[in-house]
């Protein structure tokens, strides 16, 4: 079975996630795609909720770069 972590970041929408490559035995995980990183997660879920996690984080990137862009506009 496969997993997903998800953990903190300090940029919007403040919290990041990817595909478990492997469980550390002190909790931590290395996550695919952030090779060389080891991360302590906040939430880790089973595939299909993962991918649906990470599809709503993506989306409120995309609603957060936009709004942030049209306020720049605006001033």
């Amino acid at each position: 079975m496969k997993y997903y972590a998800f953990w903190k970041y300090d940029v919007a929408p403040f919290m990041l996630g990817g595909e478990v490559d492997k469980f550390l035995p002190d909790g931590r995980v290395r996550v695919d795609g952030y090779t060389g990183y080891i991360f302590t997660p906040i939430l880790v879920v089973p595939e299909d909720k993962g991918i649906e996690i990470k599809e709503k984080l993506k989306e409120a990137e995309e609603i957060y770069r936009r709004k942030t862009e049209e306020a720049l506009k605006e001033l």
